[in-house]
């Protein structure tokens, strides 16, 4: 789902974290002078933090690796949404005010046919044919393909290859360079992310990126007429692509097809937008294939509780001895009386009412709304399961 993102924001406590995690800030120093210099480097499972001296913060990496150690498994929405709010707690942020500057977002699937063959099938996409796309790192293999747009590239690559897997797994992604380009999906910043609507239309954007590429099937060229034989030679190759105007594009595009559809031995494309739209609505959980009732979206069967979507969730800071932390927004409060888990209004002013608020508002608002949806008619009352 969502893999690569590059976020900024703004933090007075950024090093006090680090500390309190027991990660180490890597801080260049002036040769000569010996004085600090910015900007501050740190690592921090499998994320990269740049630090600058305007405390304005940094991170870039894959919030899958982050949250799984690796991006070759699947990355739920539910998952995203308790990743988000364990780096937003750790690090003391609001994902409100996390600028997103870059984005990826695809799928894993798992096709019976080689997907690093499948990959070599792949020709153009408009008139932009691909280029190779290899691993990083001293010894890069070839793994995939990728088409450079001005705002978005495409992959495409053999990601069981990448990690030496024995199972296919082939991965088809849209990796967003300028934000501009999901203006119209409204992503602006990180906890844009936690909107299921907005998820929604980036699985739209990539069935629809998907559709368009210019993808080979077996055909025996010997059952082909002369003209065919001519078209099909035509649109088989890269660039020819990038001669073809907008006109020409989208004439070539159906006369390919037609041709695809009428003697072609594989359907391999059809095949793979079919697995891609399905893992998607899989990773969002719209179809549970464990759960056939009214509360079939609000039941997470795997923890055997309730995980509404619309609920932040909250992630507590992690705890060292002798210290404790606000729920929502990870201050320090170990100088309130024991028992608190908020900021004190006392203490912090109106500002400590807003952390109440922010734990108790999602979830009464939730409990409103699915009360009037599910309290009319339905088999059985189930205002005993929303709590």
């Amino acid at each position: 789902m969502i893999d690569g993102v590059k976020i900024s924001f703004f933090s007075e406590t950024i090093e006090r974290d680090f500390q309190r995690l027991g990660v180490d800030i890597e801080t260049p120093l002036n040769e000569v002078t010996g004085e600090i210099r910015f900007p501050k480097y740190a690592k921090y499972l499998n994320l990269d933090f740049k630090i600058s001296e305007s405390k304005r913060i940094e991170i870039t990496g894959s919030l899958h690796k982050y949250w799984k150690g690796d991006n070759y498994s699947d990355f739920t929405f539910n998952e995203l949404r308790d990743c988000i709010a364990d780096l937003s707690c750790k690090f003391n942020f609001d994902g409100d005010n996390a600028t997103l500057h870059n984005l990826e977002f695809g799928v894993n699937v798992s096709p019976l046919f080689n997907p690093f063959s499948f990959c070599k099938r792949v020709i153009a996409y408009k008139n932009e044919s691909f280029s190779k796309f290899d691993t990083n790192g001293k010894n890069s293999i070839h793994i995939g393909f990728v088409a450079k747009q001005q705002q978005y590239w495409l992959k495409i690559y053999d990601k069981g290859k990448q990690y030496e897997k024995i199972e296919n797994i082939l991965r088809y992604e849209v990796k967003v360079k300028k934000m501009h380009y999901l203006k119209c999906v409204g992503i602006y910043v990180l906890s844009d992310l936690l909107d299921i609507e907005k998820i929604t239309a980036l699985g739209t954007i990539l069935n629809e990126t998907f559709a368009e590429l210019i993808i080979c099937e077996d055909v025996t060229t010997s059952e082909l007429s002369m003209n065919e034989n001519r078209i099909f030679a035509m649109c088989s190759n890269p660039k020819e692509w990038e001669k073809f105007n907008r006109k020409e594009r989208f004439k070539r595009k159906k006369q390919f097809a037609d041709i695809l559809t009428a003697k072609g031995k594989t359907n391999q494309k059809e095949t793979t937008a079919r697995m891609i739209r399905d893992k998607w609505q899989m990773l969002l959980a719209i179809n549970h294939p464990k759960s056939g009732d009214v509360l079939t979206d609000l039941r997470n069967t795997e923890k055997g509780h309730f995980n509404r979507l619309d609920i932040p969730l909250i992630c507590p800071p992690l705890q060292t001895t002798g210290k404790r932390f606000c729920k929502s927004c990870g201050r320090d409060i170990s100088n309130q009386k024991k028992g608190s888990v908020f900021c004190s209004e006392r203490m912090f002013g109106k500002v400590a009412k807003g952390c109440r608020n922010k734990d108790s508002n999602p979830r009464n608002n939730s409990l409103y709304r699915e009360q009037k949806k599910y309290g009319g008619f339905v088999l059985f009352d189930v205002n005993r399961f929303l709590k």
